[in-house]
This record gives structure tokens, C-alpha cells and sequence, in this order.
């Protein structure tokens, strides 16, 4: 079986777990560990018994309790910087329970916030998971200034969620839906975890095949860019996207149709300017950036797929919309993807659009750089926002931090 839970029972962070800790947290399997020739000592930990504990957890067999694998894959999954920042942060008495250690590492933090505030925990890993996902349907407010939510934020929460919960009873995905949400001074932020239609499960039991039957939970996530008025939603279907677009619009704001839908992304600049619209003269996080497909519309006809050596795709491309043009037909491309490196790690991250509103690509730190270059590039229609009062500061960039303040006047009005 392949290595699992490879976070938690790396070899530096696993032995360095304190013993108080490890000891806290394995107690309920003592018996188990037991079956496996390994006894829990009271005494300290020492390095040869947690090998023999980190091999168990890292390869497990059909033996190991599921409840043991699921407290490590809780803990495994709580075991990054970002998590670890977020325990600290935002559950109460657990920075201080660390001040005195020094050597406290990621798993010390993953496992107290396990044993001792696992609600919170398990809360603060559902928005890190969802936030992890790269499929966004984009919308722009129709107003020409971002508009203002309505508030207090709480009934309109309940609002919310009860008419996404009759949207999935209608749809036999049964009744149960919450609705959370996380707000800062730029973006508001929805997690909705709901239920899903009833499937079949093929399970063994005794001996023998049988039928259970499973509602697994399903989440979607809406978030608004207070500051530009742009609403992104990622959830499993295009119906269910319009209907988080209007019921967001509708007890939010007062006006389902707030975010219509509309064309927040285009692919005009690779027909339009050629080469020129992968330059990353500008953004200097980035050292280049090269198309690796397009899919070309034609009019009555089952869309062209162009795919070719990255440093050659472009003036193919330029080659097909040449011969378009002679027989008078327009070019339009509904889906482009860009490879971009990345200048401190020459790492490579893939971006691709969909006209009108649908984008892909990596939605960590890295997505802030991609965005500020498709803006510049043209590849984002709607609204153009002037700069921070603060020198190099802006919303391409959203390095907001403490110069929200400076943001109300300096909104232009729409341009396409």
C-alpha cells in the first residue's frame, strides 16, 4: 500500500511531536498498538517507538481501526503553515498555550487544536479545503460603483441559506444546508455545505455484496470582492451556480439580478494583439508566458481544438485567423490556456478562460499575480481600478492590506 498521511508522520515532524501530546493522542488505539507488538509507554516517547508508530501510520493495513486513520488524516490535513497560522489565530487560549515552547512544530499545533478545540478545528479546515478549489464562475455587479451590502449580515445569512435549502429539497438532495460566512474589510465569503441526491454504496458485509445507500455532503463556495463588486461561486453545476448568483443577489443586496451574467473574460487580446497579449513586460513576478491550446468557434461547425509546440502555437494561431478572415469569417476563441513561470521558483502555473465568465487556475498566492497580468493584457473586461493613493499599490495586485481606506475614491466608472 502506498505511503499515506505523509505530513504527519514525516520523519522530522513526527518524532518532535511533544510527548505529553503523541501520548494524548494515540491513547484511545493503546489496544490496538498492543495487537501490533508496540505498548504505550507512560514514561517519554523514545525515537525507536515512534518509528514503529509512524511506519503503522504511514502504511496501514486492514487491521488498523477507522478511527485511528481518520484522527491521522484530520491531523495530517491540519499540518500546513496556512492551517497552523489560522489555529493560532483565530482559536482563543491556543497561541498562548505555545508561548512557552520553542520547539513546537506544525504537528505540536495540528494535534492541541485536534484533542482541545476540535470544532474549530475541523470549521477552519473546511474553508482551507474548499478555498483550495480552482473552478470559479465569475459575475460583475451591474452597478457602476460596488454596491453595498445590506446589513446586519445574520438574517440575511438565514435568508440565504433557506432558499438554498428549498432549492435542494426540490432537487431530492435532501434537507439539511448551512450556510457559514467569513468577512474582512475586502471580501465577503460563503460556505455552504448541503446534501446531495441519495446513491448506492456496494459494500461487503459477512461474506457477502449488499446495497447501502449514502447522501454525501457537498459545499460551494461564493465570494465578493467588496472593493470591485465581483462575485466568483464554484459549485457542481451551471444551474446550481445561477441559483447561488440570484439568491446571493436577491438576500444581499435586494436585486437577484445584481450580478447578471455577462462578459467578465475575453480572448480578444491573443486575435486582437497576437504575441503582444503574452507579454509580461510589466509583472515583474512573472518571466514568461506561452499559450498551450485554443479552441477556435466556427460558425456551424464543431469547434477547432489547436494544439501545438507552445513556442509555435501562437503563429499557428495567427496563420488560422488569416484564413478565416479571407472567407470572412469571424474568429472567435472560447477557451485559451497559458503556461506562466513564475520568477522566484521558476515554478509553471497553468491559467485557463472560458469566455464569457469562467476561469481556471491556481487560487493560492498565485492567483493574485495572475489575475493583475490578464488585466493588463485585456484578457478581463468590466470595471478598470484607478491605483491606491500609496505608490505601486492597486487592485490588480490586491495587496490591500491597511490601504482599504484609501480605496473609496479612487473607483472609475465601468469600461469594456
Amino acid at each position: 500500500m502506498s505511503d499515506h498521511y505523509l505530513r504527519l508522520t514525516h520523519h522530522n515532524i513526527f518524532k518532535n511531536v511533544a510527548h505529553e501530546r503523541l501520548h494524548e493522542f494515540l491513547a484511545p488505539f493503546a489496544d490496538y498498538l498492543a495487537t501490533r507488538g508496540i505498548k504505550l509507554p507512560r514514561l517519554a516517547i523514545d525515537d525507536k517507538w515512534r518509528e514503529e508508530v509512524r511506519l503503522i501510520l504511514r502504511q496501514p493495513d486492514d487491521g488498523t481501526p477507522r478511527t485511528l486513520l481518520q484522527s491521522a488524516h484530520f491531523v495530517n490535513d491540519l499540518c500546513t503553515e496556512s492551517c497552523m497560522e489560522k489555529l493560532l489565530d483565530r482559536i482563543d487560549g491556543l497561541a498562548a498555550k505555545f508561548r512557552e515552547e520553542e520547539n513546537s512544530t506544525i504537528a505540536d499545533v495540528a494535534v492541541e487544536a485536534f484533542l482541545h478545540h476540535h470544532d474549530d478545528a475541523e470549521e477552519i479546515l473546511r474553508w482551507e479545503r474548499v478555498q483550495t478549489r480552482k473552478s470559479f464562475q465569475y459575475f460583475q455587479a451591474k452597478t457602476s460603483e460596488p454596491p453595498e451590502i445590506l446589513l446586519p449580515l445574520e438574517p440575511r445569512r438565514l435568508a440565504f441559506q433557506d432558499h438554498v435549502s428549498q432549492y435542494h429539497i426540490e432537487k431530492r438532495c435532501g434537507p439539511f444546508v448551512d450556510v457559514t460566512i467569513e468577512e474582512t474589510e475586502t471580501m465577503l465569503r460563503l460556505l455552504v455545505s448541503h446534501g446531495s441526491p441519495l446513491k448506492a454504496i456496494k459494500l461487503v458485509e459477512n461474506g457477502q455484496p449488499v446495497d447501502r445507500h449514502s447522501r454525501p455532503r457537498g459545499e460551494a463556495m461564493l465570494e465578493l470582492n467588496k472593493l470591485a463588486g465581483e462575485l466568483k461561486i464554484n459549485a457542481a453545476t451551471l444551474t446550481r451556480r445561477q441559483m447561488y448568483r440570484s439568491a446571493f443577489g436577491e438576500c444581499f443586496f435586494d436585486d437577484e439580478e445584481m450580478f447578471p451574467d455577462g462578459k467578465i473574460w475575453t480572448a480578444d487580446p491573443l486575435v486582437i494583439d497576437g504575441r503582444k497579449s503574452l507579454s509580461v513586460a510589466d509583472v515583474p513576478q512573472l518571466l514568461n508566458a506561452s499559450l498551450v491550446s485554443v479552441k477556435i468557434a466556427l460558425t456551424g461547425g464543431v469547434p477547432e481544438y489547436v494544439r501545438t509546440d507552445r513556442e509555435a502555437l501562437i503563429d499557428v494561431l495567427e496563420d488560422r485567423i488569416a484564413t478565416f478572415s479571407s472567407y470572412d469569417e469571424e474568429v472567435r476563441i472560447i477557451e485559451a490556456r497559458i503556461a506562466l513561470t513564475f520568477a522566484d521558483s521558476r515554478r509553471i502555473r497553468m491559467c485557463t478562460i472560458r469566455p464569457p465568465n469562467f476561469a481556471a487556475f491556481g487560487r493560492d498566492g498565485d492567483a493574485d499575480v495572475i489575475e493583475d497580468f490578464l488585466r493588463k493584457r485585456g484578457f478581463i473586461n468590466g470595471r478598470r481600478i484607478k491605483p491606491f493613493a500609496l505608490p505601486g499599490a492597486g487592485l490588480e495586485s490586491r495587496s490591500l492590506g491597511a490601504s482599504v481606506s484609501n480605496v473609496s475614491d479612487s473607483l472609475a466608472e465601468p469600461t469594456s
